[in-house]
């Protein structure tokens, strides 16, 4: 049977349709927006400034990075002597896309500091997906200090002591001498891939899809994903990441607990499960304020809402509702004990 011309061009034209009716289904639908990313001199990979999302994860949520490339309101680095600010930094578990930004623990931390307090608070959600200690530390350096913050919470987890630096289009920490050098040199060979590839995967929800099915597989393996919930328990098609609570904390980690200011930088525990001894020795050795919200947590559970079961969608994830709810107000009492009387209005 031969197959002529003409049935090329029409298969041609058919797949070239069906592909922007894909596009525009996706679009339309928001199953996977368009990438959020973009690579800038001052902090290397971040979100993009002005750009709006609909996200669905275990929960859902509508939000907007805004003009400074931050979650939230549009607070300018600048801010009024007469304000409070406080800076959150962390991993997805702040960065919080499975909420409003109503229902993020940001808002409520906000409004019930402001209430304790009887001035203006303003709390700046500086959270990214994937940051560890030393991620934190270079984006507190590099962007974060410019919005001078009166206190900074830090959220870690015991993984978090471990840093990995394997994004190479973040910034980097390394030690030079007696201080610590961020980096903000990015190799050029995937500077230029990634000004190849972004026109396509800031303009196309398939294509960024796409991207990122590849990016999944690359770190979780393709039988996990293909299996799901059959694949053998604890095992991986990937080798563990280097880093482990069984190691020593690494110099670099020490360094930068070491360089925090005591007065204002709050380690924030928001793992599920207990701080390893090394680690809480490392805060309490730098004098450093600390806050576990096992405590709060633990009480949901106990009282019978898991924190991060998701009832829409049957998932165990990040914190829902009433975590994000009991988080923002523990937060609140615990900071009152930290914050001088000189800023505390009667």
């Amino acid at each position: 049977m031969k197959i002529g011309i003409k049935h090329i061009i029409s298969f041609g034209l058919a797949f070239v349709l069906t592909l922007f009716l894909l596009e525009v289904f996706i679009q339309t639908t928001h199953i996977v927006e368009k990438s959020y990313n973009d690579v800038y001199e001052d902090i290397g990979r971040g979100r993009r400034a002005n750009f709006s999302y609909m996200m669905f994860t275990e929960g859902f949520s509508i939000g907007r990075f805004n003009q400074y490339r931050y979650l939230g309101p549009d607070y300018p680095p600048e801010k009024d002597t007469e304000v409070l600010r406080i800076a959150l930094l962390g991993d997805s578990y702040v960065e919080g896309f499975q909420v409003f930004d109503r229902h993020h623990f940001r808002v409520v931390l906000e409004e019930k500091l402001s209430e304790k307090l009887n001035k203006k608070v303003e709390v700046l959600n500086f959270g990214r997906s994937g940051f560890d200690i030393g991620d934190m530390y270079a984006y507190k350096k590099a962007f974060v200090e410019e919005f001078s913050p009166d206190y900074t919470l830090l959220f870690v987890s015991n993984a978090d002591f471990y840093p990995q630096f394997t994004d190479p289009l973040r910034l980097k920490v390394r030690i030079n001498s007696d201080s610590l050098l961020v980096e903000k040199g990015f190799p050029k060979s995937y500077i230029q891939l990634y000004n190849k590839t972004k026109m396509l995967i800031q303009h196309s929800s398939l294509l960024n899809m796409l991207n990122n099915g590849r990016k999944t597989i690359n770190s979780q393996g393709l039988l996990p994903i293909l299996l799901e919930k059959f694949y053998p328990a604890g095992k991986s098609e990937k080798e563990s990441t280097p880093g482990s609570i069984n190691q020593s904390i690494p110099e670099i980690t020490a360094r930068i607990f070491e360089e925090f200011d005591t007065s204002n930088y709050i380690i924030v525990n928001r793992d599920a499960e207990r701080m390893e001894p090394e680690q809480r020795n490392l805060i309490f050795k730098n004098y450093l304020q600390y806050i576990d919200l096992r405590d709060t947590l633990d009480i949901l559970v106990k009282s019978g809402h898991d924190p991060h079961y998701w009832k829409a969608t049957k998932k165990l994830g990040h914190w829902n509702h009433e975590a994000h709810q009991a988080v923002g107000e523990f937060l609140a009492d615990e900071l009152m004990k930290f914050i001088p009387e000189k800023d505390k209005k009667e």
